[in-house]
């Protein structure tokens, strides 16, 4: 008989799966209807808006998807505490969110090529509000994620048909960031009211309070911005020392591999509460725990990666064409990403942040983000595309090590304070 903790770590795998792989799909569904109906300009114009937003997602995103989770794992048998946490974190999202309005606004107003497309931009925003209603980490922290994937998905998927309905014709693209919008939001907003039915309520917070959720997301959202913003680089600077062409070439096979090594990250959304609680329990080490799910995890997935490669050339015809069939050496390289990803998620990572590390996560992975502005245009520059899977594959080699280095150093120390 499976424990009830495990059947729990499941559901929440399974759910938050659920809504990575339907963010994934929702695009691909919606996609080729928007192509063949608005033309490549007005959907490029739309892109580029949602891609300038999803920046502002990052930013009010915070390091809260971390820090917050943490904090709510901790106190979880604390309501007071909880629903002080709970508050201070939604005014702090909202703090974020305002700025980022009016930086989006003044830039828009300022900028000749924006202030013609003034509404897409604007109503483009709508995501930001859905990601500051929408707390996520309540819900991984209190591990009740079972309900996410229903009320993230359904009003997204309602106006996903609406979006096939009103939007007939190239003068109806106005529309389209207003609906991807409003589904966002209402997403947010329900979710947010079943936090509140699950007991947890908004109460009047200090500006400490604030000040301290800003502190503890301060070190994770450095780390999640630097690791970002390495992995783009690596894109930038292949754009600018190739062409188009070859860019082109590799993000098709980027897309292809970015969804596997992300699901890495459902992983540790779902071991990492846990895992606090099981540190502050001091029953089982939670470093054991990590490392077992990390191996089963590389295992299954080198085993899957391996059968990939054997059909690498078939997925490539069939997914983009034979015209892509040049880019088969650069999924040979990125197919090993994952695989160093998900040892670096699951097991790394986690464990930076449960025994308080987060202060030396977000330095290391700064180091590396300058590091890699270093390394990729030399390695581009060389080899070209297979350059940048080359780059992309040593960023994450270097986190790997520095990480498991820190950890093995300070562990070493802990035990060495212990004798004395």
């Amino acid at each position: 008989m499976l424990s009830s903790s495990f059947k729990k770590l499941i559901g929440n795998f399974l759910s938050l799966s659920g809504v990575r792989i339907i963010s994934y799909l929702f695009p691909l569904i919606s996609m080729p209807y928007l192509i063949i109906t608005l033309g490549p300009e007005k959907f490029g114009l739309i892109i580029f808006a949602q891609t300038i937003c999803a920046y502002f997602v990052l930013f009010v995103d915070y390091g809260f998807s971390l820090s917050a989770t943490k904090d709510i794992a901790k106190n979880v048998d604390d309501n007071e505490h909880i629903n002080i946490i709970f508050t201070s974190v939604i005014v702090s999202k909202c703090i974020i969110a305002v700025v980022g309005y009016i930086i989006l606004h003044l830039v828009i107003s300022y900028f000749d090529k924006f202030n013609g497309d003034y509404w897409i931009y604007m109503s483009s925003y709508g995501v930001v509000l859905g990601n500051v209603m929408f707390p996520v980490w309540y819900f991984q922290g209190i591990e009740k994620m079972h309900n996410v994937a229903f009320f993230n998905i359904l009003p997204k998927l309602i106006f996903l048909i609406l979006l096939f309905f009103v939007v007939k014709q190239e003068s109806d693209y106005f529309y389209v960031p207003l609906i991807l919008s409003l589904g966002s939001i209402c997403s947010g907003v329900v979710s947010f009211l079943y936090s509140l039915r699950l007991g947890v309520c908004l109460v009047k917070v200090s500006l400490k309070d604030i000040q301290q959720q800003f502190s503890k997301g301060w070190h994770v959202f450095i780390g999640m911005v630097s690791s970002g913003f390495a992995s783009n680089s690596i894109l930038l600077f292949l754009g600018l020392l190739t062409n188009n062409t070859t860019l082109g070439l590799y993000s098709a096979i980027d897309k292809i591999i970015q969804p596997i090594s992300t699901l890495s990250i459902t992983v540790l959304n779902v071991i990492y509460p846990h895992m606090i609680k099981m540190r502050e329990a001091g029953a089982k080490s939670p470093t054991l725990f990590s490392l077992k799910v990390s191996i089963l995890y590389v295992t299954i997935l080198s085993i899957l990666s391996f059968i990939f490669l054997m059909f690498a050339n078939e997925i490539i015809v069939v997914v983009f064409g034979s015209e892509y069939m040049v880019s088969s050496d650069i999924l040979n390289v990125l197919i090993f990403l994952p695989i160093i990803t998900a040892f670096l998620n699951i097991f790394l990572i986690p464990n930076c942040l449960v025994f308080d590390y987060s202060k030396a996560y977000g330095k290391i992975l700064f180091a590396v983000f300058l590091i890699s502005l270093c390394i990729s245009p030399l390695v581009i520059n060389l080899f070209g595309m297979v350059g940048a899977a080359v780059s992309a594959i040593l960023v994450e080699l270097i986190k790997v090590l520095a990480i498991s280095i820190f950890l093995f150093v300070s562990r070493a120390n802990f035990k060495a304070r212990q004798k004395i």
